[in-house]
């Protein structure tokens, strides 16, 4: 008897790398920091937002308090907040 692994996909079921794809979220600033978030104000807006420090890419540019640049998470934080 075979199952369909409910996460298998067309791509073999690689589910965890497409969901560490970077989204690029805005360019912003961290105003705030904890040892495992920062709280990021996006540029030119009231938005406010605590990103866990895991769920940022390698690619963003803002990692700690007084970091500058562009604001990148991964793909699935960005969808379970509804940035993506």
């Amino acid at each position: 008897m075979s199952y369909s692994d409910p996460w298998e996909a067309d791509d073999g079921g690689d589910w965890k790398a497409r969901g560490a794809e970077p989204t690029h979220i805005g360019d912003g600033e961290c105003i705030a920091e904890t040892p495992k978030a920062i709280l990021v104000r996006l540029a030119g807006t009231s938005f406010e937002r605590w990103i866990p420090k895991s769920q940022l890419h390698d690619d963003s540019e803002v990692f700690e308090k007084g970091g500058k640049g562009r604001v990148i998470v991964k793909l699935w934080f960005a969808e379970k907040e509804g940035w993506a």
